[in-house]
């Protein structure tokens, strides 16, 4: 509901005042954050910087307000995965893992001509245990995987799109623009990222869900068998014929 402005950053957005005596915020359990300018291309090393700068400091603050166990789903522009070195990286890397992402085409957001840029939908999950937040960074697994060389152009993509090429919702082409600078577009000109985003969402928790162990075998109840035969209230022949055993005033309230 922001309208994109210029120059870079857009605008705050302002809070609404807190009400008197209101309960200080908790820890929660998702929390979604959205870069501003995410589908615009940043040809400025000052604008570019910025953008870096700026999305890191604001996913170690949604990761820091996390729930043990809490999601934070991210929509950052593609640069933000794409850009090289593990050192952006370490701050996230100490309190929550890298589950998976989702890259969405250009112009998914607007049709404006310069905010074509593609755009991930990233997925982190804090740690469940605060024992691990204070581990060093250099024993834990990285959040996201390296970035390596396309093909097509001399531009840098996240590794995690390789064995991953589903998760990237249309065709990946490197274009030239008039300032003579390669530049990553994703083309969907049929729309179908809208259901195959779904898929993707579907496939990375199926993924980062745990197995169910099975439970013990079921046991069978024994079989009642050689069970002594119920007694009718009445004598056999060999007992006395066919007399009632029961005192005469012995009644029965409901019948047998």
């Amino acid at each position: 509901m922001t309208p994109p402005r210029w120059p870079y950053p857009a605008f705050t957005v302002d809070p609404a005042p807190e009400p008197a005596g209101a309960r200080p915020r908790g820890l929660f359990a998702v929390q979604v954050l959205s870069q501003v300018g995410l589908d615009v291309r940043a040809r400025s090393m000052t604008a570019w910087n910025y953008q870096q700068r700026r999305f890191h400091e604001q996913l170690a603050s949604a990761l820091t307000g996390a729930a043990p166990g809490g999601l934070v789903v991210a929509l950052a522009n593609h640069t933000i995965l794409d850009t090289t070195g593990r050192a952006p990286w370490e701050q996230a890397g100490q309190v929550a893992d890298f589950l998976g992402a989702a890259r969405l085409p250009s112009h998914a957001l607007r049709t404006d001509a310069r905010c074509d840029a593609p755009f991930d939908l990233l997925i982190f999950r804090r740690h469940t245990h605060p024992a691990i937040d204070r581990a060093p960074a250099h024993g834990l697994d990285l959040v996201v995987p390296e970035t390596v060389w396309m093909q097509d152009g001399n531009l840098p993509v996240n590794a995690y799109y390789g064995p991953h090429r589903a998760h990237v919702l249309g065709h990946p082409i490197v274009r030239t623009d008039r300032w003579d600078m390669e530049h990553l577009t994703v083309l969907d000109t049929d729309q179908t990222w809208r259901t195959r985003l779904p898929q993707v969402l579907d496939q990375i928790t199926h993924d980062h869900t745990p197995a169910v162990p099975p439970g013990p075998p079921t046991r069978r109840p024994p079989e009642l068998t050689n069970l002594p035969e119920p007694r009718t209230g009445r004598l056999s022949v060999g007992q006395g014929g066919d007399r009632d055993h029961r005192p005469p005033q012995a009644t029965d309230p409901v019948p047998l």
